[in-house]
């Protein structure tokens, strides 16, 4: 994961992933879920126009982003322990994958 666009008192966040699809299928990233001391909070589901941006073709290295927005400023939601999922529509059916996060 790469750095997270947000500043401290924003209400939004956008976390950017590589997703390297090794398989021989297209993935499609359907969304995502930040886990938190403060609640779970699921990424802004992606609208049509959006889904090419989010699928990765077989063999294709693609940066992609969840958008996050919050009732609260992120400083308030990010607290420890923190857990983003990642789910996943793959050739297989739909997958999860958990990346803990660590504040800097």
């Amino acid at each position: 994961m790469h750095g997270a666009a947000g500043k401290a008192r924003s209400k939004s966040l956008h976390p950017e992933l590589t997703i390297h699809n090794t398989s021989v299928s297209p993935v499609v990233v359907t969304g995502g879920q930040l886990s938190t001391s403060e609640g779970v909070f699921n990424s802004t589901p992606p609208g049509l126009e959006t889904l090419s941006s989010r699928t990765v073709a077989a063999g294709e290295t693609k940066r992609v982003s969840l958008p996050f927005r919050f009732d609260r400023p992120i400083q308030d939601v990010l607290v420890e322990p923190l857990t983003l999922t990642i789910s996943l529509k793959t050739s297989t059916g739909p997958r999860e994958v958990r990346i803990p996060l660590q504040k800097n």
